[in-house]
């Protein structure tokens, strides 16, 4: 079966469509316009695994009810363009791993009620889009969120994202958020206020065109797990200058790890790590140094 025509299929009394389509892998083109889902809490999954999908249409696919749409295109790797201007998200909740593995997605169309202000899941939202340039999540509020880890992780054509609007005061874990996004040149995460407690392991691991970056608005953070910038090998500035305290790496007795991996051996020579008087470089020359005032550190 490659298509279906549900033009005249309406479910005004249903409340979950879970994995409706889930493993059609025939399945290249179907119309949901009709469906009328007005009732519509649950869409988990519902296209889940359909590769051979390249087209679905959505309009007037108003949703008012929505709860969860965690998995809802996860590996349609034939999807180039998915158009949710009707989707209304104000009362989603779980969003995990929506679009990851679409690795042929390269346009996403968000309408003027995509705002996400319930939303508590993002885990692995946009994982494995090799193929998508440019991301706006101007408008999406995240104040909910408390984990995107992998969130842009394997989106090797990534130029450009939009943070401006990002909420994160209430993530705790960034884990490999950035993960190998080759084509990116510059993040904008100034403004970011980040938990004491977070974890950023990796959150910008394999960033290899990031030349600098500014986290100087990450005022509460101390404690940054190892690889944070490993096989960054363009990096050559990053700003720590507002933070007290260290940057440091511990296993799971608390212990610190002495082997600490910030960045790794293939970072510019010529690069600058900019710290204030209190802050501390991990393991260095056998013992922890303080930093003098000013005090800044060649990236070799």
């Amino acid at each position: 079966m490659q298509n279906i025509n549900l033009k005249n299929f309406k479910i005004n009394s249903a409340e979950n469509i879970n994995c409706m389509f889930c493993d059609c892998h025939s399945l290249k083109t179907i119309d949901i316009s009709s469906f009328n889902p007005i009732l519509i809490k649950y869409m988990n999954s519902t296209f889940y695994n359909c590769i051979s999908l390249t087209s679905i249409n959505f309009q007037d696919f108003y949703t008012p009810e929505l709860i969860d749409i965690s998995y809802l295109f996860y590996n349609c790797n034939s999807l180039k363009e998915i158009n949710l201007f009707f989707l209304d998200a104000k009362n989603i909740k779980i969003m995990d791993s929506m679009f990851q593995g679409c690795n042929s997605l390269t346009s996403i169309i968000f309408g003027p009620n995509f705002i996400t202000n319930k939303v508590y899941g993002m885990k692995s939202l946009f994982s494995g889009c090799h193929s998508l340039k440019s991301i706006d999540l101007g408008l999406t509020v995240t104040r909910e969120v408390s984990v995107l880890s992998y969130l842009f992780n394997d989106c090797y054509s990534l130029t450009s994202i939009n943070l401006l609007n990002f909420d994160v005061s209430n993530v705790s874990k960034f884990e490999y958020m950035f993960r190998n996004c080759y084509s990116l040149e510059k993040i904008d995460v100034s403004n970011f206020n980040i938990m004491d407690s977070s974890d950023l392991t990796g959150m910008f691991y394999g960033c290899s065109l990031l030349t600098s970056i500014d986290l100087s608005n990450i005022l509460k953070y101390r404690y940054i797990k190892h690889q944070m910038f490993y096989d960054c090998p363009k990096l050559k500035y990053v700003d720590f200058s507002s933070i007290s305290g260290h940057i440091n790496s511990f296993d799971e007795n608390n212990e610190p790890i002495m082997n600490l991996k910030l960045f790794n051996k293939n970072i510019s020579q010529n690069g600058v790590l900019v710290l204030n008087e209190d802050f501390y470089y991990g393991y260095v020359n056998g013992k922890y140094e303080i930093c003098p005032s000013n005090w800044i550190l060649n990236l070799l």
